[in-house]
């Protein structure tokens, strides 16, 4: 897409739900386990295709990945910095660090969550349409909601509330061609917001954030 000067650059990650990989793409990771045969991780063609992509791209484009298994924001049950597969989450988020990415849009985990790194770099997860409106369902009274860190800016859900809604993000770029995000909730029961009653199946402005223009660091 071209706005004026710039344009939006994006790229779609499928990530695997194969038992014990799920998130994985394969980028640098030498072998699942001991198997003969277990190295086709070693480097996919989609990994070799996204840093490809990434050396390619112009220097003045808006940089977006897309991908469904969150690199922040995993859930309470699987988290990425304990998974086998933390090291190339990181791994990752270094190539998107070197590369310049503007966004990182990631879903799976049914809330909204804004991460801004130290680099720049925004992750949202926005997974407020994935599932229909129910009860959190916690085990063991573990909630699935992760736990906030210091890089979050914004957050939509808890463990008791994180399917009761609906919610959306949606970005403009503006004449000064820097990109605004808002995000959007409707409930399924009556809320209060801005200290003003909002009945349930009303749209509820969450909140409006600009994306940092990412600087590129690979040559």
């Amino acid at each position: 897409m071209a706005f004026g000067a710039k344009r939006v650059y994006g790229f779609y990650l499928s990530t695997t739900e194969t038992a014990g990989r799920e998130g994985t793409i394969a980028f640098k990771t030498a072998v699942v386990d001991s198997t003969v045969g277990s190295a086709w991780l070693t480097q996919s063609r989609q990994a070799r295709d996204l840093v490809r992509w990434l050396k390619d791209r112009g220097r003045r484009q808006w940089v977006v990945i897309v991908v469904h298994h969150p690199l922040y924001d995993a859930k309470t049950n699987d988290p990425w910095d304990t998974s086998a597969h933390s090291s190339e989450k990181m791994k990752l988020v270094r190539l998107f660090r070197r590369y310049g990415v503007d966004l990182v849009l990631q879903g799976d985990v049914h809330n909204y969550r804004r991460h801004v790194r130290a680099d720049g770099t925004t992750y949202l997860t926005q997974g407020m349409g994935g599932a229909s409106p129910k009860p959190d369902r916690r085990t063991a009274g573990e909630p699935s909601v992760p736990e906030l860190d210091d890089a979050d800016r914004g957050h939509l859900g808890s463990p008791r509330s994180g399917h009761l809604r609906y919610g959306w993000t949606t970005f403009a770029m503006l004449s000064s061609g820097k990109i605004r995000g808002s995000t959007y909730y409707v409930s399924t029961a009556d809320e209060t917001a801005d200290g003003k009653l909002v009945p349930a199946g009303t749209r509820i402005l969450y909140e409006r954030f600009s994306l940092t223009n990412v600087l590129r660091t690979a040559p």
